[in-house]
């Protein structure tokens, strides 16, 4: 087995297959990372310091870096979370077509942001340092961006969407617009439901 690197969550469920000290180190991990997520949902990102989540958590500053080398890896930590949910949630629904599969991603994707609200102003600095080859919209092939464009284009194949948008083009767009929503929705005359309104025009655009 490939044992975790640092920052690295693992679901809960594969726990179980795990050496006793490798399963330990998990759980000290998840249980800072909940305790940064409780944090983070009634605090600002900013105010929570790292000693707060260690205190929180019931660990040491030195296990802190042991599993996390930044308050930012909690950021990313959830983003891989929210990836890996949106892939279980895809292979659930396999024979769903293209336009039901975009809904599962924005539906899981709009749950995640009203989940946890105080940390995304900080989305561009702590999810993308700069150079990081893993940022969705740099590797246009890769994490919700690379699937998004895949679904676009098996929905062009099956003729559900017209063939004349660029799949990678469109999941850019709608990555970046996710990103910037919740920053748009403090105004008091932004939509209710803007991540309904954001699928609708998308859909509409793919299909015309």
């Amino acid at each position: 087995m490939t044992l975790p690197d640092i920052n690295e969550l693992l679901p809960k469920v594969e726990l179980e297959g795990m050496s006793r000290r490798e399963r330990k180190k998990q759980e000290t991990r998840w249980r800072i990372y909940e305790a940064a997520m409780t944090l983070f949902s009634s605090r600002d990102y900013d105010s929570v310091k790292i000693e707060e989540i260690c205190e929180q958590a019931d660990v040491s500053n030195a296990a802190f870096f042991h599993h996390f080398t930044s308050k930012a890896s909690l950021v990313r930590a959830y983003l891989e979370k929210l990836k890996a949910t949106i892939r279980v949630k895809l292979d659930a629904a396999e024979n769903a077509n293209s336009t039901e599969k975009l809904k599962i991603i924005s539906r899981e994707v709009t749950r995640a942001n009203n989940e946890v609200t105080s940390f995304q102003e900080q989305m561009f600095s702590a999810l993308i340092p700069p150079g990081d080859e893993s940022l969705d919209m740099e590797q246009v092939d890769r994490g919700i961006t690379g699937t998004l464009s895949e679904i676009i284009r098996e929905g062009q194949a099956s003729g559900e969407f017209k063939k004349s948008w660029k799949p990678e083009v469109v999941a850019v767009s709608l990555v970046g617009s996710w990103l910037m929503m919740p920053l748009a929705a403090k105004s008091p005359n932004f939509p209710k439901k803007p991540y309904d309104e954001l699928m609708k025009l998308v859909l509409a655009g793919l299909s015309s």
